[in-house]
């Protein structure tokens, strides 16, 4: 054998261990993704085993709900989540932070700009209930006007009609 052709024989045995190399490596590669596929496909027979049982459950509720029910009872249950959502909020804020929310307010309440809009206030409040008492005075003085000239009318035409009938019944009876 010749130089040349052991350098081919080399040649070949390296390009034979480099496919064989990329071939396991390939089968390497396909094993872990057929590891990962098998992890996958799990999941998604859990994922879709728990949305038929939400669904069932959700059938369930469904059917529940289209049952009647008594607004009393909803009220009822309506107060206590309420109720306790509102426990529950005042639980997490605390004393602490219900004191630093107790202490801003008082802080702006005693500012001397809120003083002159309180003032504001007062009078606006105190106009608008004045204009409230005079639209109502007015409104009742106008209900009782009406009231009276519809009363006067009623006696009118209740007067005409027993005039009528007493000109009917002359007339019927001579």
């Amino acid at each position: 054998m010749d130089v040349k052709d052991k350098a081919s024989d080399i040649t070949h045995t390296a390009m034979s261990r480099v496919r064989q190399a990329r071939l396991e490596n390939a089968q390497e590669h396909n094993d872990h993704l057929r590891a990962k596929n098998d992890l996958l496909e799990d999941e998604l027979k859990r994922t879709r085993s728990e949305r038929e049982h939400l669904a069932d459950a959700l059938g369930r509720v469904r059917s529940d709900a289209a049952k009647p029910r008594s607004g009393r009872v909803r009220r009822a249950v309506a107060l206590g989540v309420a109720v306790a959502g509102a426990y529950v909020m005042g639980a997490k804020a605390g004393r602490q932070r219900y004191e630093q929310i107790r202490r801003w307010a008082e802080r702006i309440r005693n500012r001397p700009e809120m003083e002159y809009w309180q003032d504001e206030a007062s009078q606006a409040a105190a106009r608008t209930s004045e204009a409230v008492e005079r639209v109502g005075n007015g409104v009742a003085d106008s209900v009782q006007d009406k009231a009276a000239a519809a009363a006067s009318r009623l006696k009118q035409a209740s007067a005409s009609a027993s005039e009528k009938v007493d000109e009917a019944g002359a007339a019927l009876n001579p």
